[in-house]
């Protein structure tokens, strides 16, 4: 996989399609929340001293391949032009993504929604040459996509010279390690509500992590399997409604994190949105936030905790994708990384 920080001089003056996460919640027409964005500037920056014109890709939500004014990326455009400080030209849906044509005069271009046509989640590879016509070059800035079969991600770089963009190859580093070669002891925190998403981490550090530390409603479940456990699994104990862990579990967890060199934490222990079912969660977090380990948090659910209780600033990773996090954490690959790496 080759990095674009690496390749400069191949990309100079050229036209660079960048595939951006710009996922973001909307409302009236008002982003809400500019972390997706912001995690691309890096790319877009770096791109833009090189003197390259950007053709930026993104999908929003889930339209089901149908345009849906609601889920347009208008409202990203303007937030791209005020970070970056330069005009930013904006494609409206068409029909045929190949009617859409990049000003000349804008050195920025942002398609609209690419989940509004069909080919993209069907990864078909008519609408992946479309989309290439637009550049010369590729970048995956992407990473929280990057388990998607989807078009752009895994058709669309093997059609053009492909790199990993800035945010994106730091994150596959940081989360190389983390599940190759972390500094020991090593702490595991599961959470959240999906056994099935989260019973191949278990499975996968039993023989990498010193503890495996599990709570929400993932604990019930495995718990209700009555599944013997390996002796460094820690399984909570739930309060009587089974919508949070006990202060027992959680303090014990936490005396757990603090003697860790490396924490990887993903889901939260309880019932989070119900703010009587939050204690476990806020033990932990503090523990993690004041922790001299090295710790990384990934899962919309927990970084949505992390910031509602202003305990994010000691993290030192968040990861931009919960899923795409657990995939690769699990698995060791990604099949847009995959693209990647075969690419020329």
């Amino acid at each position: 996989m080759k990095r674009i920080a690496d390749h400069l001089s191949d990309v100079k003056n050229k036209q660079v399609i960048v595939r951006c996460n710009f996922d973001v919640p909307i409302e009236e027409g008002v982003v809400q929340d500019t972390t997706r964005i912001e995690d691309s500037l890096s790319t877009i920056k770096l791109l833009r001293e090189n003197s390259c014109k950007l053709i930026l890709l993104s999908h929003h939500g889930r339209p089901d391949g149908s345009y849906h004014e609601s889920m347009s990326l208008k409202p990203v455009s303007e937030v791209v032009r005020e970070l970056v400080g330069e005009p930013v030209d904006f494609l409206s849906y068409q029909e045929d993504v190949a009617e859409l044509r990049p000003s000349n005069e804008a050195n920025i271009t942002l398609v609209d929604n690419l989940r509004f046509w069909a080919g993209e989640e069907e990864n078909d590879m008519e609408f992946a040459q479309k989309l290439s016509s637009f550049g010369e070059v590729y970048v995956n800035q992407a990473f929280a996509n990057c388990h998607r079969k989807h078009a752009s991600m895994v058709s669309l770089p093997t059609l053009l010279p492909a790199y990993a963009g800035v945010a994106l190859a730091n994150e596959v580093e940081i989360l190389s390690k983390a599940r190759n070669n972390p500094d020991k002891p090593l702490a595991v925190i599961i959470g959240g509500a999906k056994l099935e998403t989260k019973e191949p981490l278990v499975s996968v550090f039993t023989d990498v992590a010193d503890n495996i530390l599990v709570g929400g409603k993932v604990a019930l479940d495995l718990q209700e399997k009555n599944s013997e456990m390996p002796s460094n699994v820690t399984v909570a104990d739930m309060i009587e409604n089974g919508k949070d862990i006990t202060k027992e579990s959680a303090e014990k967890f936490a005396q757990i994190v603090q003697q860790a060199a490396t924490v990887i934490w993903n889901g939260t222990m309880g019932v989070f949105e119900e703010e009587e079912y939050q204690a476990g969660t806020k033990i932990l977090a503090e523990a993690v936030n004041t922790t001299s380990a090295f710790t990384i948090v990934g899962g919309g659910d927990t970084e949505t905790a992390l910031t509602e209780l202003a305990l994010q600033d000691g993290i030192d990773f968040i990861s931009s994708g919960g899923g795409a996090m657990l995939t690769f954490l699990s698995d060791g690959k990604l099949v847009a990384l995959t693209a990647l790496e075969k690419a020329t």
